[in-house]
């Protein structure tokens, strides 16, 4: 086996490691998740994120799923301005979610 090391970003990163022979781990999520995560909901976007289906098929690769629990129940978020920071999301690809949560020195 290869020694892990990171890549550079995918797809060419991706397109490289794979045709080289490394395995991928990839986690897709982002803005999108971040601003419309709710305590106690799971929601996923993956609707246009097929990019990494393809790289795989490609490739003969595996695509082996995983998914974390929990993270949502960690951080209240709010509403508040949501449309604004969800076009700031898209045009920047940076989230601004407001949380708010238990402090680290309780």
């Amino acid at each position: 086996g290869h020694p892990s090391r990171r890549a550079p970003p995918p797809p060419r990163g991706g397109e490289a490691c794979l045709a080289a022979g490394y395995s991928l781990t990839l986690v897709p999520g982002g803005e999108r998740e971040q601003l419309i995560a709710r305590r106690g909901d799971h929601t996923v976007c993956l609707s246009t994120r097929r990019g990494f289906c393809r790289l795989a098929l490609k490739h003969g690769a595996p695509l082996v799923p995983a998914y974390c629990f929990g993270e949502t129940d960690t951080f209240d978020t709010s509403t508040l301005a949501l449309g604004l920071r969800q076009r700031l999301a898209s045009a920047l690809t940076i989230a601004i979610p407001l949380a708010r949560g238990p402090s680290w020195w309780r």
